[in-house]
């Protein structure tokens, strides 16, 4: 599920499947004309036509939830970069 500029984005709801003895690796990356691209695992699962506002890159959140089921996550290896 994804939420572009505080608003839900219907184009994106989907459920990914994978092993959950192993890492999964999220990419979230802004362009300088404001276009964003979402990876997991190194593939492109989200890509909007629409520019992001800036304000939303104000603050960053971390966010993880089971739907009522049992889950453990644990983020690392967190990076931040600008270019």
């Amino acid at each position: 599920t994804a939420y572009r500029n505080g608003d839900w984005d219907p184009t994106l709801n989907k459920t990914l499947d994978y092993d959950n003895t192993s890492f999964i690796n999220i990419k979230f990356e802004v362009n300088k004309k404001k276009f964003i691209k979402f990876f997991i695992n190194n593939k492109l699962e989200y890509k909007p036509k629409e520019r992001i506002d800036p304000r939303v890159l104000e603050k960053v959140f971390l966010a993880a939830w089971g739907d009522g089921n049992p889950y453990r996550v644990e983020f690392d290896n967190i990076q931040f970069t600008t270019r």
